[in-house]
């Protein structure tokens, strides 16, 4: 019987964002064609049970500091034993040490996936570094539009990028509305400056003005956590807001949300976004180049100036008080979602991709 081509990802690390949950929902599909497997390098390894309860081989090579010897050694070990046909890195550090190990193992084909707008890019070192792994990798995947015209206003070639936009299956379950004596506004993301939570917490005040019970859930862990649970007390409005902590499947919390707020200062590519959208949620989001060509203002959600508070809380307000709009807004995104982000699409386009490098690298 013919072997499987391998694919073996290797990413930073396994603990929950929106990478890592993307390859969660991703990698069982390319499994029935592919060995696949997924090695990562620090950090908790959150997400490593999910992974192999799908049936994904994980394996930890630890990387203890940005420049570890050993874990250079460890990983062209690693990809000696294994002699994966396709090398297929995730985030910088996976990037630069996957491509050194790949290069001196001799891995047939690479591919980088950028899942963000690295501000750290930006950096003329770090720009350096990444421009070299773009040159030398077979093809770098961007998850959007937008994060492909980032990195290309940056220098990089346009023509080794190429984007194969993300997105998360099908999990719609209508859930029928009861009436409620308070509304719930809430968000999914790592707790970080870029997502802009702080910018929501302080347009909070605005909304409980109109409606003293509005509650606010976060969705997430980061490293701003302390600074956002003192800024509601300073706000006085720690009473409207739950800390939930992160969720290996937020979407319980998500599916009880009333609308759904997207603050994010930058984004290449909103995962969590997408997830609302396919539940029917009310949305509103900071005006941003990527909300504003995955949302159209007005229909299948409300845009709001990016960092303004008042011009959030505007749109908030907006929304709860009309039930109408609130319906109308959710099914024109959950419309969207449908046209516009089929995971079985998804799926097809990385399948033709693996397929296509393989055929030209001669891999049997």
């Amino acid at each position: 019987m013919r072997k499987k081509p391998k694919i073996l990802h290797l990413i930073t690390g396994l603990d929950i964002g929106g990478a890592e949950r993307f390859l969660l929902n991703l990698l069982p599909e390319l499994a029935k064609d592919f060995d696949v497997q997924i090695a990562y390098l620090k950090g908790k390894g959150t997400l490593v049970d999910a992974f192999q309860k799908r049936g994904i081989c994980v394996t930890h090579i630890p990387m203890r500091a940005m420049v570890d010897p050993l874990c250079l050694v460890n990983l062209i070990t690693f990809l000696n034993k294994e002699k994966p046909d396709i090398l297929h890195m995730h985030l910088f550090r996976a990037e630069l040490y996957g491509t050194i190990a790949g290069k001196i193992t001799g891995v047939p084909v690479f591919v980088s996936s950028k899942h963000s707008e690295n501000p750290y890019t930006r950096h003329p070192i770090i720009r350096f570094i990444e421009q070299q792994i773009a040159s030398t990798v077979d093809i770098t995947l961007c998850v959007s539009k937008t994060v492909h015209d980032y990195y290309t206003s940056l220098g990089f070639n346009p023509s080794s990028f190429r984007v194969i936009e993300n997105t998360i299956p099908d999990r719609y379950n209508p859930i029928s509305s009861k009436k409620k004596k308070s509304f719930v506004i809430g968000t999914v993301g790592r707790l970080v400056y870029a997502k802009g939570y702080d910018i929501l917490l302080r347009a909070l005040p605005l909304v409980v003005h109109k409606f003293p019970y509005v509650r606010c859930v976060l969705v997430g862990d980061g490293d701003k956590k302390e600074s956002l649970t003192m800024l509601t007390k300073q706000l006085k409005v720690e009473e409207h807001v739950s800390f939930v902590g992160m969720q290996e499947d937020p979407l319980p919390f998500l599916q009880s949300f009333d609308v759904f707020v997207f603050p994010s200062r930058y984004e290449g590519f909103g995962l969590s976004l997408v997830e609302a959208m396919s539940q029917k949620k009310a949305i509103v989001a900071s005006a941003i180049s990527t909300t504003k060509w995955m949302l159209e203002d007005g229909v299948s959600g409300l845009l709001f100036d990016s960092e303004d508070v008042e011009s959030l809380a505007s749109q908030l307000i907006r929304l709860l008080q009309s039930t109408r709009l609130r319906q109308a807004i959710g099914k024109s995104a959950r419309q969207h979602y449908l046209n516009d982000f089929s995971f079985d699409g998804l799926v097809r386009n990385y399948l033709s991709f693996y397929r296509a490098f393989m055929k030209r690298s001669d891999v049997p």
